[in-house]
């Protein structure tokens, strides 16, 4: 089975292993900080009733984000050591 488009709902990492390997396998590719600001953005313009200022938040959220990429360098090693392609074969 060859995916066209892989979506990870993982936003930090941005760039997750499985990501990687979708793009290398010539995948269209998307990740979770896209939903996350989606998400954001309606509850906002639900709850205040104004537009989204989308690019503040993805903003805001790309800087939070850089503050603890250090906290994930342990999943990110855990993540390096899970073999992908035979445990999506197992689904």
């Amino acid at each position: 089975m060859k995916a066209e488009r892989v979506y990870d709902l993982v936003y930090n990492p941005e760039d997750t292993r499985l990501l990687r390997e979708a793009r290398a396998a010539g995948a269209d590719t998307l990740g979770g900080l896209d939903m996350l600001l989606a998400q954001a953005a309606r509850q906002f313009e639900w709850w205040t009733g104004q537009p989204a200022p989308v690019e503040v938040m993805r903003s805001a959220a790309l800087a939070f984000l850089a503050e603890r990429i250090s906290d994930h360098d342990e999943y990110e090693k855990e993540e390096s050591d899970w073999d992908w392609a035979n445990e999506a074969d197992n689904l």
